[in-house]
This record gives C-alpha cells, sequence and structure tokens, in this order.
C-alpha cells in the first residue's frame, strides 16, 4: 500500500520534464554505496511522509458551522494536522538530523502514523492538495506562526515554492544585455528576490532554532518576526497577487525591441542569494549522502559544502547540447555567425556549457514518480530548473558578447499585456506594495475579533492570544 503524502499545487510544479524515475534512481543518490543508498532513500521517504497536509480556512477560522455539517473532511485534516504537530514535529526533528548526520546504514526514523491509518484519515482527500494559495495571507494562517513550528514549516515551504516559481522568469533578466534605461526596474526585481531569498532563510533559522529548544516552543521576538514577514509579503504579493511573472514577460519583449539601435547596455548580475548554498533538506546535496554538518533547516550563515562526483560526458553529447539550444533560442541566420570550432577553443564558453550540460544530466533523474515524490522532490526538481536557467541566459551573453546576437522572443513574451503591466509600472508598483503591507499581529488579531464579534465563539481564545502578543511585542 502506498503512503498518501502532501503535494505542492499544479500551478507551482514545474513545467513536464523528463520521464519520472523510480526513488531509487534519484539524481542525489548516484554513486552511493548500497547500505548508504537504501539509509537515503528510507530518510527521503520519512522526510515527506510526515510532511502536513494543508487545512481548510474553516479549521483556522472555527467555522464550526462548516464542520458539523461536513462528511468528514474537515476533520481528517485536522486530525492529521494535530497528529503530525505531537508526533511528527519537533520531537522528531532533532532524531531525524542526528540521523542524516550518522554515518551509521541503518535508519531508526518511523512515521508514528501507520500507512493504513494516514490513508484512511486522508480518504476524502485529492492527492494533488491543490489549495488555495490564498492561506499564506490570512490572519488566523498568520498570527499562528511564531507559535505553530509545523504550520510555519508548512508555510515557508509554499513561499519557497513561490520563489523559485517566480525566479524561473526572474533569471530570464540575468547576465543578457538590457537597454541602460532598464537599469532601474532590473535592480528593483534584483532587489526584490535577494530580499525574498534572505528572509526566507531567516524564518528557516528559526525552525532549525527550534530543534534545539524541543519540547518547548521558540517563540522569540514577535517584532522581528513581523519584519521578516512583512519583506516576504512584499515579495508574495508581487508574484501571487499582482502576477508578477506577466510583468516579466513584458520586460523581455521591450528588451528585443529597444536593443535594435547601438545604445548603451547595462547587464544584471546574479551575485549571491542566500538559499542557492543552504545547508538545508531543500537542497539537492542534502541528499547526496550522511555527514556530520547536515542542518534539517539549516544556518543563514553556513553553505552546504560538498564534493560532487563527476561523471565526464564525451564532446559529441556536450555539443549535441548546444546545438540544441542554439536551435530552439536562436534564429537561422543567427546560428549562421556561429563559429564552432572557435567555440570549442573558448574557456568562457566551455565553463557554460559544462554548467549546462551538468544540470541537464541531473534533470534526468530528479523527477520521482508520483507516489513518492511528495513536495521535497518537486522543490528540488524546481531549483535545478532555476539553475538551469542562468547558465542558459550565460549562454545568451555570451552569444551576445561574441556574435551580438540575441534569443527569439518567448511565444508568450509576443502578446500584447494590459497597459497595467507596462515597464514603467514596476517601481510604482513596488512603492505601492511597500506602502501597502503592513504585516501587524495585533493588527491581524482586531481583524479577526471584528469579524466573530457578532458570535463571540472565540473571545477566550483572544484574550490569551492579545496577551501573549502583548507582552512580546511591546
Amino acid at each position: 500500500m502506498s503512503r498518501k503524502v502532501a503535494k505542492i499545487q499544479r500551478y507551482l510544479q514545474p513545467n513536464q520534464g523528463p520521464k519520472a524515475v523510480k526513488l531509487e534512481d534519484f539524481a542525489a543518490f548516484h554513486n552511493l554505496p548500497e547500505d548508504l543508498k537504501k539509509k537515503q532513500i528510507e530518510s527521503f521517504r520519512f522526510a515527506n511522509s510526515v510532511f502536513p497536509f494543508y487545512i481548510p480556512a474553516e479549521h483556522h477560522e472555527i467555522n464550526l458551522s462548516e464542520l458539523q455539517n461536513s462528511k468528514g473532511e474537515y476533520w481528517g485534516n485536522a486530525a492529521h494536522f494535530l497528529l503530525c504537530n505531537k508526533a511528527h514535529g519537533i520531537p522528531l526533528w532533532k532524531t531525524f538530523e542526528a540521523q542524516i548526520q550518522s554515518s551509521e546504514t541503518t535508519f531508526t526514523c518511523r512515521p508514528h502514523i501507520s500507512t493504513n491509518m494516514t490513508n484512511r484519515i486522508l480518504q476524502h482527500i485529492s492527492i494533488n492538495d491543490d489549495d488555495d494559495l490564498n492561506f499564506l495571507f490570512r490572519n488566523w494562517v498568520l498570527v499562528q506562526l511564531p507559535f505553530q513550528p509545523i504550520l510555519l514549516f508548512k508555510w515557508l515551504t509554499y513561499a519557497l515554492c513561490c520563489l523559485s516559481r517566480i525566479e524561473a522568469n526572474v533569471g530570464q533578466l540575468y547576465y543578457v544585455p538590457f537597454p541602460e534605461k532598464f537599469k532601474p526596474e532590473l535592480l528593483c526585481l534584483h532587489k526584490m528576490l535577494k530580499t525574498a531569498h534572505r528572509n526566507i532563510g531567516y524564518l528557516f533559522d528559526y525552525l532549525q532554532h527550534q530543534t534545539r529548544c524541543e519540547p518547548d516552543i521558540f517563540v522569540g521576538n514577535l517584532k522581528v518576526f513581523e519584519e521578516i514577514l512583512q519583506k516576504i509579503f512584499v515579495f508574495l504579493r508581487f508574484c501571487i497577487v499582482t502576477d508578477g511573472k506577466t510583468f516579466i514577460s513584458n520586460l523581455l519583449k521591450v528588451r528585443e525591441e529597444s536593443l535594435k539601435s547601438n545604445e548603451k547596455v547595462f547587464q544584471l548580475k546574479r551575485g549571491r542569494m542566500a538559499l542557492k548554498k543552504r545547508n538545508f533538506l531543500f537542497n539537492l546535496d542534502f541528499w547526496r549522502g550522511p555527514g556530520p554538518h547536515l542542518k534539517i533547516f539549516g544556518d543563514s550563515n553556513e553553505e552546504i559544502v560538498r564534493k560532487r562526483a563527476y561523471t565526464e560526458v564525451n564532446l559529441q553529447d556536450h555539443n549535441f547540447k548546444t546545438n540544441i539550444i542554439l536551435e530552439r533560442y536562436f534564429e537561422p541566420d543567427d546560428i549562421k555567425k556561429v563559429k564552432m570550432k572557435s567555440m570549442l577553443r573558448d574557456d568562457d564558453f566551455l565553463t557554460i556549457q559544462r554548467k549546462i550540460n551538468r544540470l541537464s544530466v541531473i534533470s534526468r533523474s530528479i523527477r520521482i514518480e508520483d507516489t513518492e515524490s511528495g513536495i521535497i522532490s518537486r522543490v528540488l526538481e524546481m531549483n535545478n530548473v532555476v539553475e538551469y536557467g542562468y547558465a542558459v541566459s550565460k549562454f545568451y551573453a555570451w552569444m551576445f558578447k561574441k556574435y551580438k546576437v540575441l534569443p527569439k522572443i518567448h511565444p508568450n513574451s509576443t502578446e500584447n499585456p494590459p497597459d497595467s503591466f507596462a515597464v514603467k509600472n514596476i517601481i510604482p508598483l513596488f512603492e505601492t506594495i511597500n506602502r501597502g503591507t503592513v504585516m501587524s499581529f495585533q493588527k491581524a488579531l482586531n481583524c479577526i475579533k471584528r469579524e466573530n464579534q457578532s458570535n463571540q465563539k472565540c473571545s477566550s481564545r483572544f484574550e490569551v492570544l492579545c496577551d501573549i502578543f502583548h507582552t512580546n511585542i511591546c
């Protein structure tokens, strides 16, 4: 019997890629001794199986009429989430971390809820877990985040998925030349991305600290927590509420139109992104084998260090992938300008080519079959898509430097978006979002109180929560 595992929405998943592989053939497990490979497989299954499913809004809002009139679906989710909090949350995080650090080949962590019971509790839900992303902004969810580590883990993972999804689009803006007049908009988007990376990382620091505080819940400074959430909110609102990828598509379109003249250009550099080398379970290198320094949620001041086994690919295969990129993304007349022999003697090109080929090899075995992929696999797959996009952008930049040619406009970017998505609106939009985004736990509580004032069903809980927030914020 297969155990149900939580998934992310189709909207956040990578587009259909190479054929899915069995967990045993997962990219991170290549070249491992058989005994360690079995341990890593069990570790991966465990981490996916204890990831909580989404709880419907009616539970967060304590909507008793909906719960009482339901056929069990709301109670099933809540029962699973409660069991995860009490049995699979803080108590097992530290144990799991010790297991993945140990070079011993046995893995003793097991879900406290049997496969049969899990599937029975969750029999009413779809395997795809297609919930509404607006739960990221709901007041009842937000006020619980400092006190419910499992809910914070779920919330952060969805924020991380949004980050990967938008970064796959923003990545097209890096390295390739733009008319210098678009420099402010490019730097604005770059700052948004770096800020989101950094602050999502800070809340993963919060969870890592939680593993050292078990069995108590570490609350910390709620004012700092608010400030971090507010910065993540700006990013999330741009991605979800304002459809940020349409602004990016339009920026790519106007770049092509503007660069026909010989005006001065600007090339955006990526630099260091906080989550790229983070030592946590959403990094592919984390799963390449046990290590004494591995951390389940990581530390913003540390990076993961792994010695990767490199499989040499023959020159013909290297060039085959390069030819595919040329044919797919460049016009035939531009391809005729390329001198392949000269390319193969260029160190900069060869470095880019090796990166593209390495990521292509990983992509063939990073998509795991649905029954065992869970949330972790999809995040890792999306991360690889992002890195591949950056590598291809570097190739575009190299082509422009050598031959003064640019890639074809993406078919989707040739459509004319509404005027509201004009490039000139990017900076005013961020200014508006910044002014309008005020994350306040006290304000969230007051909003909930007003909404529930008529029946006063939550009055005692409000008094307790308001006291906690007042003590920690003031």
